[in-house]
């Protein structure tokens, strides 16, 4: 896999354009994405949660059977559409070619924020890393650590709006396995669930600025 100044690659010693190549990974995953979806759609239709024959008595009624069927119905519709959801978030973000116009604004924006902390750089530009963290950052703009930063902010930002977008299928799932009980609501129940996900919406926010942060010079 070699990257030329032509905007060219090359892969497998066949010389195709980035733009070829970029197009091809997308066909691959819509195709990915098209056989699952219509995998799980058959499932759907015909799973009927029997036991093999002989293990029958293993369920005390048919009702039992009939929850069960609802059950995985349910739950797999979840995923199905919380697939479905990222799918087309990744399509409108290429189709649109909104990321390249999100970070030239990034790099505006660090462009403008290292001006105005200029002063500040000036005056504690030998501080220790923790004391000083926003001159610091504004000063990673400035150096060889502008592309670091502006890297870790256009990340920091797409796993935001997925996360956002795969919430509130999570919470949907969350109720099916509270309504079947295959979750525990007293040791769970919903406001500690809810106050995980702010939790870790807080740990993805703030690992890439650490990491960031104990790197720079």
């Amino acid at each position: 896999f070699d990257v030329h100044k032509s905007n060219e690659v090359t892969i497998f010693g066949y010389p195709v354009t980035t733009q070829q190549f970029l197009k091809t990974l997308l066909d691959i995953y819509m195709v990915y994405f098209g056989i699952h979806r219509a995998a799980e759609l058959a499932y759907v239709g015909t799973v009927d949660a029997r036991f093999p024959q002989g293990l029958e008595h293993l369920y005390k009624s048919d009702a039992q059977r009939r929850i069960a069927v609802s059950y995985i119905r349910q739950s797999v519709i979840c995923g199905m559409l919380r697939e479905t959801a990222k799918f087309a978030m990744v399509m409108l973000l290429v189709r649109s070619e909104i990321l390249p116009k999100f970070d030239e604004s990034l790099g505006r924006l660090l462009q403008a924020t290292s001006r105005t902390l200029e002063p500040c750089l000036r005056w504690c530009g030998c501080c220790s890393k923790l004391l000083c963290c926003p001159c610091r950052l504004a000063q990673a703009s400035i150096i060889s650590w502008h592309d670091l930063f502006r890297g870790t902010l256009f990340l920091q930002a797409l796993a935001v709006l997925f996360f956002a977008a795969d919430l509130p299928f999570k919470v949907w799932l969350y109720k099916i396995n509270a309504e079947f009980g295959f979750v525990n609501t007293l040791t769970v129940p919903y406001g500690v669930f809810l106050w995980m996900q702010v939790m870790q919406l807080k740990q993805l926010l703030t690992s890439g600025f650490i990491m960031v942060m104990l790197k720079l010079p």
